[in-house]
C-alpha cells in the first residue's frame, strides 16, 4: 500500500465512473422489479430505503424462500464454513521442473499447507460467513455479488475485513477484451466524523472539515457523498489503485484517499455474462415472468377468498340511500335501480363466487418452474411414493449440469479471494512471500460442487479399469496401466491432501524392502524343494 497520488486524475476517474453506471442503467428497472418482488424488506432502489409499504407487490413466498434455500445450499456445497474448501500447492510450473529436487518441492508444499491451514482461519470467522451468503443472495436474485477485502491493520484477531456491497451501488468497467478493469462504488450518506476510522490514511479536505466543525457546534452529524473508484493500473504487471474522492457541486474532485494493491480489493460474484457487457443476468433474473405471474394469480386469489367471506351487495335506488357514499370494495354496496322482481328486497347480497381451479393449476406450474430455476429440487414427498435410487442419483446429477457453467464461474472468484486473503497476509508477514499466479504456485477449489465434475472423470477412468480387468485378466492389465500414476491421478481428482500420500523415494525404498522380503521367502523354499526332485 502507497500513500501517494493515483495515477489517474480525478476528473479522469469520474469520466469513466460515470460511462460505467451509465451502462448499467438499462438493468436498473429489472433490478428494482426484483429486489421488490422477492427482497422488498432491503431494495436498494426504494427513493427512502423504506420497507413500509414496499411489499405491496410481494403476495408469494415461492421465490424468497427458494432464493434463500439456493444461497444456503451454494455455503454448504461449494465453501463449507467448517470444511477446508481450497487448498494451496505448487503449479506445473515448479512440479515438472527437473533442476528443482523432490527435498525443496517437499519442503514448498509443507509450506503452503501451513499457508492453508491459516487462510481458512480467516475464512472460518463469523465476518466472511455472513459476507459471502450476502453476495450469494444479491447474485442468485441479480446480476453480481460484490465483495470488499480489505485488510484490517487495527486488529490482529481478524486482519481481514470483509464486506458486502449492494450491487446498486457498483458499477463495472471492462477493457478491450473483456475483462474487468474498474470497479466505481457511489457511497452516500458517509458520516464526515467516520471518515479517518473508515480509512486511517485519509485527508480529509478542508472544506469538510469546517463542515464538520460548525455541526459540532450545532449538535449535527454531516454526511456527505465519496466515488471509490478501483481500477487497473496501466502497465504497472497487474497492480490496482484504490482511490476515494469527494466532489462539492461541480467543483473539481478531491483525491482524499490513495492506496496501491498488488490484487484487486474487489471480488465480484456473477452467475453469467453477456456479450459485450459486464453484466448477466442470474436465475432470478431469468425467473422474474414467472416470479411476475405467480405473485399476480396470487393477488387475485386473495381477492377472490375476500369477496367470498365478505361478500358484496346490490342497493335499491329509493333515496333512502346515500350512493355518494357507497364504494366498489369487500363489503361494499352497488346502487342499482332495482334488485329483483316488484322491485326487490332494499338490501340483497350480489353473488361474487368463481372458479379458480384453473388459477390454482397456473400458480403450482409457475411455483415448480420458480423452485426448479433456484435448484430447491428437494426429494419428492414420501406420501407419494419410494422413488427408485437411481432417479435420486439423476436429480443429484440433474444439479451438477444445470450449475455446471456457472460454478466454474464462481470457482475462478473464490481463487480470486484466496489470492487477495493471502496478498493480505503476506504484507502482515504471517505467512511466505509466495505469488499465486497458477503457475507456479497454485490454488486449488476442493469443495463438494467443485469437485463434481473431477469426480465424474474418475469414475469413467474406473470404469474403462474395470473393463481393461474384465478383458485381460487383472496380471496382464497391470502391463498396460500405470498403477501408481493412476493411484496418484485418483487422489489429486479427489482432493486427497499431499501429505497423506508417499513420495517417490519412500516408494522406491518400499519396493526394494518388498523385493528383499520376496527374495528370502524364495530362498527359504528351494532347500525343501531340492531333495524332493533329487529323489524323483
Amino acid at each position: 500500500m502507497a500513500e501517494e497520488k493515483s495515477p489517474l486524475d480525478g476528473k479522469t476517474v469520474m469520466m469513466r465512473s460515470d460511462a460505467a453506471f451509465k451502462k448499467k442503467d438499462p438493468w436498473i428497472p429489472v433490478l428494482r422489479d426484483m429486489y421488490e418482488l422477492t427482497m422488498a424488506s432491503r431494495n436498494p432502489y426504494t427513493s427512502a430505503h423504506s420497507v413500509d409499504g414496499s411489499m405491496d407487490r410481494q403476495f408469494d413466498s415461492t421465490a424468497p424462500s427458494a432464493l434463500v434455500k439456493a444461497a444456503n445450499r451454494l455455503m454448504s456445497e461449494l465453501v463449507p464454513p467448517e470444511q477446508t474448501w481450497h487448498s494451496l500447492d505448487i503449479g506445473p510450473g515448479l512440479a515438472y521442473r527437473k533442476d528443482v529436487d523432490e527435498t525443496a518441492k517437499k519442503t514448498l508444499r509443507e509450506a503452503l499447507m501451513k499457508t492453508t491451514a491459516l487462510t481458512q482461519v480467516v475464512f472460518s470467522s463469523g465476518s466472511f460467513v455472513n459476507s459471502l451468503w450476502e453476495v450469494f443472495i444479491e447474485m442468485l436474485g441479480g446480476v453480481m455479488g460484490c465483495l470488499l477485502v480489505l485488510e484490517a491493520p487495527d486488529d490482529d484477531i481478524e486482519p481481514v475485513s470483509f464486506q458486502c456491497v449492494s450491487q446498486a451501488e457498483i458499477a463495472i468497467e471492462i477493457d478491450g477484451r473483456g475483462k474487468n478493469c474498474g470497479v466505481y462504488r457511489k457511497r452516500s450518506g458517509v458520516k464526515i466524523r467516520n471518515i479517518k476510522e473508515l480509512w486511517s490514511d485519509a485527508e480529509i479536505p478542508k472544506d469538510l472539515a469546517d463542515e464538520l466543525k460548525k455541526a459540532n457546534r450545532k449538535d449535527k452529524d454531516p454526511e456527505c457523498n465519496l466515488m471509490e473508484s478501483t481500477y487497473r493500473i496501466p502497465k504497472s504487471g497487474g497492480k490496482w489503485a484504490y482511490v476515494i474522492h469527494w466532489r462539492k457541486g461541480n467543483n473539481d474532485p478531491v483525491e482524499i484517499v490513495s492506496r496501491e494493491y498488488d490484487e484487486n480489493p474487489w471480488v465480484i460474484f456473477q452467475w453469467s455474462r453477456m456479450p459485450g457487457s459486464p453484466y448477466g443476468p442470474g436465475p432470478g433474473v431469468l425467473l422474474l415472468p414467472a416470479i411476475r405471474m405467480v405473485n399476480k394469480v396470487r393477488e387475485m386469489l386473495i381477492m377472490n377468498a375476500a369477496l367470498a367471506l365478505s361478500g358484496m351487495y346490490l342497493a335499491k335506488d329509493d333515496d333512502v340511500l346515500n350512493i355518494d357514499n357507497i364504494q366498489i370494495i369487500q363489503g361494499g354496496i352497488i346502487p342499482v335501480g332495482a334488485t329483483g322482481g316488484s322491485t326487490g328486497a332494499s338490501l340483497v347480497p350480489l353473488p361474487t363466487g368463481r372458479d379458480f381451479n384453473v388459477a390454482q393449476i397456473v400458480l403450482a406450474e409457475e411455483q415448480d418452474t420458480i423452485r426448479k430455476g433456484l435448484f430447491d429440487n428437494g426429494l419428492p414427498d414420501p406420501a407419494d411414493g419410494v422413488r427408485s435410487p437411481t432417479e435420486i442419483i439423476e436429480r443429484v446429477r440433474e444439479l451438477a449440469q444445470d450449475i455446471g457453467g456457472a460454478i466454474g464461474r464462481l470457482t475462478r472468484s473464490l481463487v480470486e479471494l484466496v489470492v487477495r486473503v493471502v496478498g493480505i497476509l503476506k504484507r502482515r508477514g504471517l505467512v511466505p512471500d509466495v505469488t499465486l499466479d497458477q503457475f507456479n504456485f497454485k490454488v486449488q477449489i476442493k469443495s463438494p460442487l467443485a469437485r463434481a465434475q473431477q469426480l465424474q472423470e474418475v469414475q469413467s477412468m474406473l470404469q474403462w479399469w474395470q473393463m481393461v480387468v474384465s478383458l485381460v485378466g487383472p496380471q496382464l492389465a497391470m502391463v498396460f496401466v500405470d498403477v501408481e500414476k493412476f493411484i496418484d491421478w485418483i487422489a489429486e481428482r479427489m482432493g486427497v491432501p499431499e501429505f497423506l500420500l508417499r513420495d517417490e523415494a519412500d516408494k522406491q525404498q518400499i519396493q526394494q524392502s518388498i523385493a528383499q522380503i520376496v527374495a528370502a521367502q524364495q530362498a527359504a523354499a528351494m532347500p525343501a524343494a531340492a531333495p524332493a526332485a533329487l529323489g524323483a
